[in-house]
């Protein structure tokens, strides 16, 4: 089994204030106020200090709120509302998991609030929804079709990886909201009949040996990758494994599932020499010869009896990255405006026309509690972040989708922690549909929006020039191979640590981004160049698979630069056309 890292001591110490006091009712306000840091002896604690201690309070808090309302409506009465309410008695929807298979967005887990009945009103939901994507709705419109699930189990956020090869959804992970889970190997498959409908049964394991020593966890954030399923680490609690007592602990790894064979594997994360949780995953499907996944929002512990001191919250200005071909761990600074440290925010990512990728971010909430509306724009290959004059309503405890060819379905969340969970929320049936390209929000699905394409800041950057300056040349070989279709690097850089500095010494290497940027005039001028280079080395006596020796050092060695290395000298750039 793996290895298990508690949270560190400001976690532990809020999590033993809750403990004390969850048979009271707790405030709508998830955020406690000030005195009780002198409580936990951090009267002259420093400003870094209280704001991840803030944390602690409001993430530790937000467990409770899961505890009292699921325990509530178990205890209190037996009265629970329809999965699809009357949009004037809607209020809240959140802490759903989504997945887009065929022509349907399906929506599972999580809880609902309705208009007070006068004893309860926010419940776990024991249904799957599904939405029809292939005719344009509204959020008042949208047809949501109920399937029922057999013996249901509520959860929270639970793991959903879709296989279009064979028209399912595999689901694993997540907490169950009502009391300690019973048992620990729950692995479940919905069977699509292509109508928005289907059956939910258990599913079998090629090596069960494997997936009985995994263990269940919610708050880990997962993908799917040509082929195969993936999520990083998570917390593990009573109310993910039964086999977990006591506090919640950090279950590190990265847990794989190939979905051709039925096939789990635990990979290690220990050459990212921290144990990483929470944060988002994106695929990055054609990079690379088998595709990558970028990591990014995380948050770090660095060992098992980490202090509070030594929990680091992952700045957005570096991402991870991990090879699915060598299934090693490598790291990309960025630049830009690139998001604060944040949690409980989501993400989408989209392939471009031009050969990028963009990673779209949406809301979450800071470590002091604050909750956002904005949106930014991660670019891959260029690795530079934008953030958007997009604003809508703040979010947070939502989860959203890629749906048609260009949206970002939004489902559920709240606009804020201290909110009346009374108060309607100002998205009818909680959901926002954003228009990628055209960078608008939106009250409707367009069935018939075009392909998408990068928004107009995104190709403006390009053409000025806009390129990433590589952090290893490692990194850059994978992006020039999933470009040109080149064999696999062989070179054997990974992943050694992580800077928070973008401002690397590597050679900055223009974005691959296709013919529409550059045009045919930039492509005579890179002919003219690589003509006049030919030319200048058969005049030094060079061969032209000879070596340059502006890439040698003294003794004649090729020069590449270390992994996390900062220093090099970086060859004289030619013009950008």
């Amino acid at each position: 089994m793996p290895k298990l890292s508690h949270p560190p001591l400001g976690f532990r110490a809020v999590s033993q204030f809750f403990s004390l006091t969850h048979h009271q009712a707790f405030p709508h306000s998830s955020v406690l106020p000030l005195p009780i840091f002198a409580t936990m002896g951090l009267k002259s604690a420093s400003p870094t200090v209280l704001s991840e201690l803030w944390f602690g309070i409001v993430f530790h808090a937000h467990l409770f709120l899961l505890w009292s309302l699921s325990v509530a409506s178990a205890q209190e009465h037996d009265y629970e509302p329809p999965p699809v309410p009357p949009v004037d008695e809607f209020r809240l929807r959140r802490y759903v998991s989504i997945a887009v298979l065929d022509n349907y967005a399906y929506i599972d887990g999580g809880t609902i609030g309705v208009r007070d009945d006068g004893t309860k009103y926010e419940y776990s939901i024991n249904v799957t929804l599904s939405l029809l994507l292939n005719r344009s709705w509204t959020n008042e419109t949208v047809d949501f079709q109920v399937i029922e699930i057999e013996d249901p189990k509520y959860y929270l956020h639970p793991l959903l990886w879709p296989d279009p090869e064979t028209s399912s959804i595999y689901h694993w992970r997540g907490s169950h909201g009502i009391e300690s889970y019973e048992g620990n190997s729950d692995f479940k498959v919905f069977k699509s009949d292509g109508l928005g409908g289907g059956n939910w049964s258990m599913k079998a394991v090629a090596n069960p040996s494997v997936f009985n020593g995994l263990y269940r966890a919610s708050s880990g954030p997962f993908t799917t990758c040509n082929g195969q399923g993936f999520t990083m680490s998570g917390l593990g609690g009573e109310l993910s494994d039964e086999r977990l007592t006591g506090d919640n602990v950090i279950i590190p790894g990265l847990v794989t599932y190939e979905m051709a064979t039925s096939t789990w594997a635990n990979e290690t994360t220990e050459s990212l020499n921290y144990i990483p949780w929470r944060g988002r995953i994106s695929c990055l499907a054609s990079a690379g010869s088998k595709g990558l996944l970028a990591y990014y929002g995380q948050m770090r512990s660095m060992d098992s009896d980490a202090h509070l001191q030594d929990q680091e919250f992952s700045t957005f200005k570096n991402i991870s990255l991990y090879d699915m071909a060598t299934k090693q761990w490598l790291w990309q600074g960025t630049s830009g405006d690139a998001p604060d440290p944040m949690f409980a925010f989501c993400s989408v990512a989209v392939q471009g026309q031009n050969g990028t990728h963009e990673i779209f971010v949406f809301g979450g909430t800071t470590t002091e509690s604050r909750v956002l509306s904005d949106v930014w724009i991660l670019t891959i290959p260029g690795f530079h972040w934008f953030k958007l004059d997009a604003q809508t309503v703040p979010r947070v405890d939502h989860e959203c989708a890629l749906v048609g060819k260009r949206q970002m379905l939004v489902v559920g969340g709240r606009k804020d922690w201290g909110e009346d969970r009374q108060t309607p929320d100002p998205w009818t049936q909680g959901i926002g549909i954003f228009d990628l390209s055209a960078v608008t929000w939106s009250d409707k699905y367009d069935a018939d929006a075009p392909e998408y394409v990068s928004p107009d800041m995104v190709n403006d950057w390009y053409s000025a020039g806009g390129s990433a300056k590589w952090d290893s040349h490692r990194v850059s070989t994978l992006f020039e191979a999933s470009t040109t279709q080149t064999a696999q690097p062989t070179d054997t850089e990974v992943f050694t640590g992580q800077s928070d500095s973008s401002n690397s010494d590597s050679t900055p290497i223009g974005p691959i981004v296709g013919g529409t940027v550059g045009g045919v005039t930039c492509l005579v001028a890179i002919i003219g160049a690589v003509w006049y280079l030919q030319r200048r080395k058969l005049d030094r006596g060079l061969t032209p698979g000879g070596t340059d020796a502006s890439r040698t050092q003294t003794g004649g060695a090729k020069w590449d630069k270390p992994e996390l290395s900062g220093q090099g000298v970086s060859p004289v750039e030619l013009e950008a056309c």
